[in-house]
């Protein structure tokens, strides 16, 4: 959790799971968002993160899927991504 003086923003599995599959990072952007609900902070909005949005690769793919999967799953839940940490930042505040 990183508490700004206007923001608040929660992280989670940065650096935990070195290559998870795209079922486990949807999985994981669910229990986030609920986690994050739990706290009484609303709404709650996951961004699924990868390193670069320039090029194409497999790793970009897996995320977009897991996008995929976690918007199939909860069609109210907010979920964006492929993007980059400093963007989902930016476009959360």
């Amino acid at each position: 959790m990183l508490v700004l003086p206007q923001q608040t923003f929660f992280f989670s599995d940065c650096t935990v799971n070195i290559d998870p599959d795209a079922e486990t990072l949807a999985e994981i952007g669910s229990a986030a968002a609920e986690f994050v609900a739990g706290w009484g902070s609303s709404p709650a909005w996951p961004a699924l993160l990868r390193t670069s949005a320039r090029w194409r690769h497999p790793a970009a793919e897996k995320v977009q899927r897991a996008v995929a999967l976690l918007q199939e799953r909860e069609p109210t839940l907010q979920a964006d991504g492929e993007m980059q940490a400093d963007t989902a930042v930016w476009s959360g505040s």
